[in-house]
């Protein structure tokens, strides 16, 4: 969709810049396989719903995440790219300091796409945590 209205361009510029080393084919999945398009109805309004609204909404109701995910009694696993430059690291210090019972994993050379970046990490820390081993504090 976004090639047919003349804005893929535009769109691959500012998702290569989420990337530590932009590889083509990942930005190229991203854009020009129109994820978003190819999904359910309800996932693509969701998706884009969420692209408008979220950084206005979490600044209006911070406060209120604090507090809510402070309730939270339950695992968490925060991974973050230590090079993410749309969540700044501090955004995800903060995030798992929220959280009860959260671990924070870290990814060198990587921006903010950690599960396409380094996949075979991020998916070797997600088994640990789904057998129960937790992550770093």
């Amino acid at each position: 969709m976004l090639a047919r209205c003349g804005r893929a361009p535009l769109f691959k510029a500012a998702i290569a810049r989420c990337f530590h080393t932009p590889r083509r084919a990942d930005v190229d999945f991203l854009v020009d396989y129109d994820y978003a398009e190819r999904t359910c109805p309800e996932a693509r309004a969701a998706w884009l719903a969420t692209a408008r609204h979220i950084r206005a909404d979490f600044v209006e109701h911070r406060s209120d995440y604090r507090r809510a995910i402070a309730t939270l009694d339950l695992p968490v696993l925060v991974v973050h790219g230590r090079q993410d430059p749309a969540a700044l690291p501090a955004h995800a210090t903060e995030v798992a300091a929220g959280f009860p019972r959260a671990g924070l994993r870290w990814v060198d050379a990587c921006g903010h796409f950690p599960h396409l970046e380094h996949a075979r990490v991020v998916n070797a820390w997600l088994a640990e945590f789904l057998i129960g081993r937790p992550a770093p504090r």
